[in-house]
């Protein structure tokens, strides 16, 4: 009798994998639903910001990034550096990160574990804040203002990329056509900068690894046909949510979060000291590799904010005032 049942649960047991494996499949082959026209911006949040003058101007942009899932985990400490040396701010160096790249070492920092609480804090992606005037967009109209947004960030992403030191070349923003994806914009890249991002921060077996997700391009509204048919490693994508997570004077406040990977810190990191928005970087990055899909979560000296060419420290020894 006990055999029987053994056989019986084993039985039941491969029936329910090969029956899961069966739907497993067909939902792959079928794909994710798709949109034809450019989707609309999430509005988290239209209050005014109350900047914090005895806070930090890094505290300040982490926090007023919040309203959209953005910049959480991030304070103010009075050792904003952990004994870490910063290099200063006069020449607009990420000091630490770019040395990351300049050496390709990663001296510096470390692979952590945290736990499932700060995980969840941390679930979101490399970001960006921007300013909009409130009399540019009309909100009710929602098609213009996505459009709007999305011109908008090709410009910032477009100059920044040009005027940077990245090995790669910028095509520009388009809409994202996955329907039930929160990103709502995609960046096009192309050289070396989708392989180096790939690379960076990966352990080495699986630097220059192949890339696994090889579909993404095929969501993209209005890709050239040469860009979609290009290997990945030559040409890749950054999905972003762009939203607006609230207002500081006369301006909306728009964040860029990208998706979480390592190519996205690392073209971030390269175009941040070139470019007008406010990137933020947090110390700890919970991330997947943009070739292998494989989860890690590292540690870097310490958080800061990148805006304008200049690094800001999350130091509560310095207070700050609106300088957008």
């Amino acid at each position: 009798m006990k055999s029987f049942y053994q056989f019986a649960a084993l039985t039941l047991s491969v029936t329910f994998l090969l029956l899961g494996g069966c739907s497993s499949t067909s939902n792959e082959n079928k794909g994710p639903t798709l949109v034809s026209t450019i989707k609309t911006v999430k509005v988290y949040d239209t209050d005014t910001y109350d900047w914090k003058d005895n806070r930090s101007f890094a505290y300040n942009i982490a926090h007023m990034a919040q309203p959209s899932g953005a910049g959480n985990g991030l304070s103010d400490s009075y050792n904003p550096t952990n004994g870490v040396q910063s290099s200063g701010t006069n020449t607009g160096a990420l000091a630490f990160a770019r040395g990351f790249l300049a050496m390709d070492a990663l001296t510096g920092i470390s692979h952590v574990f945290l736990s499932s609480k700060e995980k969840d804090m941390l679930d979101y992606g490399p970001f960006a804040v921007s300013f909009v005037g409130v009399n540019d967009i009309d909100l009710n109209d929602e098609v213009a203002t996505a459009n709007y947004l999305l011109n908008t960030l090709d410009t910032e992403l477009r100059s920044a990329t040009q005027n940077s030191q990245m090995d790669g070349k910028f095509h520009g923003v388009y809409a994202n056509a996955i329907k039930y994806s929160k990103r709502n914009y995609v960046a096009v890249l192309e050289g070396n900068v989708c392989q180096n991002g790939a690379n960076f921060l990966a352990p080495e077996e699986v630097k220059n690894a192949s890339f696994k997700n090889t579909k993404l391009k095929n969501y993209v509204l209005g890709l050239e046909k040469e860009l979609k048919d290009a290997p990945y490693s030559e040409v890749c994508a950054i999905f972003y949510e762009s939203s607006v997570a609230g207002k500081l004077g006369n301006k909306y406040i728009v964040v860029h979060e990208a998706i979480n990977s390592n190519l996205a810190l690392y073209y971030h990191n390269g175009i941040a000291p070139t470019s007008t928005m406010a990137f933020v970087f947090p110390e700890n990055f919970s991330h997947i590799n943009e070739a292998t899909r494989a989860k890690y979560v590292y540690q870097f000296p310490y958080s800061f904010v990148s805006y304008k060419g200049k690094q800001y420290l999350f130091d509560a020894n310095e207070d700050s005032k609106i300088t957008l």
